[in-house]
């Protein structure tokens, strides 16, 4: 119970940047997700159950404090922390966040979270599946993902354990 409210404790500068991001670094609606990246972090180095429920508890409280749809982060980011939940290893925990590894699991989330996000969020798709995949799907992904490398950069070789 103390690493869950440790986690909520951190997540809070995130949610504060995140909020920032929204409102500075987005582009036409494309911009990234740094929860996500928080979320695809916790899933790799604790497992998939406690992911699943923090992404959860941060999509809700994200929808709750940024005004959008209720339901549309936590959906989206549950989803993310599943697909990343796939490569989780118990034994090889230290070799995602030491490689691009990290970066390309972030990418797949990230293209999957943000495909369905804007699917349910927006009412002006286009009718192209091709263009509402590479446009509201791959570019924000991308966008996340390039913000991921500094957590391989940074992370050192006897990180905390989360």
């Amino acid at each position: 119970m103390k690493n869950y409210l440790f986690l909520l404790v951190l997540f809070i500068p995130v949610l504060i940047l995140q909020i920032l991001t929204d409102r500075f670094l987005t582009f036409n609606y494309i911009g990234p997700d740094l929860i996500l990246i928080m979320v695809v972090y916790i899933t790799l180095s604790s497992g998939l159950i406690k992911g699943s429920i923090l992404a959860f508890i941060f999509g809700f409280i994200y929808d709750i404090v940024s005004g959008g749809i209720l339901g549309i982060s936590m959906f989206s980011l549950t989803l993310a922390s599943f697909i990343s939940g796939l490569f989780y290893n118990q034994n090889k925990k230290s070799l995602f966040f030491s490689s691009y590894k990290f970066v390309l699991i972030v990418l797949i989330s990230a293209l999957i979270s943000s495909f369905f996000k804007s699917l349910l969020e927006s009412n002006k798709l286009p009718l192209n599946i091709v263009s509402l995949i590479i446009e509201y799907g791959l570019i924000p992904a991308v966008y996340t993902s390039a913000l991921s490398v500094p957590i391989i950069i940074f992370t050192p070789k006897n990180r905390l354990e989360i």
